[in-house]
């Protein structure tokens, strides 16, 4: 149900804020595009209704992030440095921009401080989480897979 404006919504935000080229994803099996380590965060929100957002990203597009983000050259220290931060400030435009687009602009939505958590911990926060309802997009961003599962509780 929330596929489409969930895709819609982080394609906007990954061109506008991160200047990232997006692709709509392709028959290439994910197992085929993996390039390596991987970055994981979450954000809460709560109020008409409440939930998990979660990217995973390549760990280098988050450096890329970053370092578009700040206007610096990707092989600059501060770029690694602060991707977890890009990253973070990605997820939580995205789920800024989602909620209104999914709920309308009356209802209000507590969104919390985004944080990364280790794809251990991951999958045991989605394992416990009470979820009535799970959206997962891909997204191909730079020519890397960007996974966003959306958990509605």
């Amino acid at each position: 149900m929330y596929r489409q404006t969930l895709y819609e919504t982080a394609q906007r935000i990954f061109e506008d804020a991160a200047f990232a080229l997006v692709d709509p994803p392709d028959e290439t099996t994910r197992q085929e595009r993996h390039f390596g380590v991987e970055l994981s965060a979450v954000v809460a929100f709560n109020g008409e209704f409440s939930g998990l957002l979660v990217i995973t990203i390549p760990q280098e597009l988050a450096r890329s992030f970053a370092a578009n983000m700040l206007g610096i050259e990707e092989d600059d220290p501060a770029a690694a440095l602060k991707s977890d931060d890009a990253v973070g400030e990605i997820l939580n435009m995205i789920c800024g921009n989602l909620l209104p687009a999914v709920a309308g602009t009356g209802p209000e939505f507590d969104i919390g401080a985004p944080y990364e958590i280790s794809s251990f911990d991951l999958a045991g926060l989605l394992k416990r989480h009470p979820t009535k309802e799970t959206t997962n997009v891909e997204i191909i961003v730079e020519d890397q897979p960007v996974q966003l599962a959306l958990l509605l509780d």
